[in-house]
């Protein structure tokens, strides 16, 4: 299922398959392991919605909500919860 990174709860994960975004923007988040291809997880979300906890590449790093809507992702299925 499509989704982008600001639409993740804490806990799930997704495989980047887009980022949008300016030359400047762009390029610090790739520098930062934000690269299409590559798993993230949404750690945490601070108090008041900005900035993001995320995990990418066995590093945590925190990027704004608006960063965050220009990465197009593939969500990880859910576990099956046992019968």
């Amino acid at each position: 299922m499509e989704s982008t990174l600001d639409k993740l709860k804490a806990g799930q994960s997704g495989l980047v398959t887009a980022i949008l975004g300016d030359g400047g923007t762009l390029s610090r988040l790739m520098e930062m392991g934000m690269v299409s291809g590559s798993t993230v997880k949404l750690e945490r979300v601070s108090p008041f919605g900005c900035p993001l906890s995320v995990r990418v590449k066995g590093t945590s790093i925190a990027i704004r909500r608006q960063d965050a809507m220009n990465i197009s992702l593939v969500l990880d299925p859910q576990p099956a919860l046992p019968c």
